[in-house]
Order: C-alpha cells, then structure tokens, then sequence
C-alpha cells in the first residue's frame, strides 16, 4: 500500500473519529454534559492559574466556564473536525474529471452545517439539554475556519507547481 493512501485512511479515520465524538456527545444528558463540562474547565482554570497565577477567580469563572466551552469546546472542536473532514474529502475526490477544488470545498461545507446542525438539534430531545442556533453558528464558524485553513494549505502547496506550468507555457 503506497504511503499517500495509508495517510488518506488515517486522516478519514480521524475524521470520522471527531464526527463520532461530536455526535455521541450530543446525546449525553444535561447533569453529565455539565459535570464533564465543569471537570474541563476546572482542570483548564488551575493550569491557567499555574501559569498565570490569579488569572481565574470567582469574579471571572463563569465568563472563563463560557469561554471554554463556546471557544475550545464548540469552535475548536469544530475547527478540528473541518480541518479533518476537509482534508479526507480532499484525498478521495482529487482524482475526480470534474473540478475537484469546488467538490471537496461544497462537500465539506455542506457537511460541516449539517453536523454542527444535527449536534444542536438532536440536544433538543435530550433531557437537560437545549440547542441552539447561536451554537450551530458558533461550530459551523469553527468548521468553516478549519476548511480554510485546508485549502489554504492546499493553494500553498501547490503554488510552486501552478508557477512553473504557467512558465511552461509561456515558453512552448
């Protein structure tokens, strides 16, 4: 098996594992999702006030509690599972006839609002739970940063090779 394809199924594997997560936690209770939520942010705070001492108080806690969840939790979370996702689209569409930057760009966005999308709804059957629309913007934002940075790595990679055909043909 050539190296480029062993890397393409542990990138898909990857992705998958982080939608699986993402979904599977959608689903656990409100006193758990919270308590998890809690042990997270409070392990966070006493590494930030090991660093910074101070930094974490009682005045500032549930604007920290907040920034955890919303900014490491949702859009970080997100922006891991759109570089991911992003990238294994990528490995298994580039060999398509048809433009394969617009399929892999459409495919992954589509996907990212989807599941940031069925992450929120599913919650609103979950006891303790609630979605909401703020969240879906907030990991589809996450999602979208993420198939940014993909293709941004993409068009970088591959510049050097878009200036040497353009060479190419201006001289033949």
């Amino acid at each position: 098996m050539k190296k480029s394809n062993i890397l393409k199924w542990i990138i898909f594997a990857v992705a998958l594992a982080t939608n699986i997560f993402i979904l599977v936690n959608s689903f656990i209770f409100g006193d758990a999702s919270n308590a998890e939520s809690n042990a997270i942010t409070s392990t966070a705070a006493s590494a930030v006030n090991g660093v910074l001492p101070g930094t974490v108080t009682k005045d500032n806690y549930e604007s920290f509690i907040v920034i955890i969840r919303k900014v490491f939790g949702h859009f970080g979370l997100f922006g891991f599972s759109g570089v991911f996702t992003t990238w294994s689209i990528y490995f298994f569409v580039k060999q398509s006839k048809f433009n394969y930057f617009i399929h892999f760009s459409c495919l992954s966005l589509l996907f990212g609002f989807w599941i940031a999308w069925l992450s929120e709804f599913v919650q609103l059957f979950v006891p303790g739970r609630s979605g909401s629309v703020t969240d879906v913007m907030i990991d589809f934002a996450g999602y979208f940063i993420g198939v940014l940075l993909v293709i941004l790595i993409l068009f970088l990679a591959k510049k050097p090779v878009f200036q040497k055909q353009k060479q190419q043909e201006k001289w033949a």
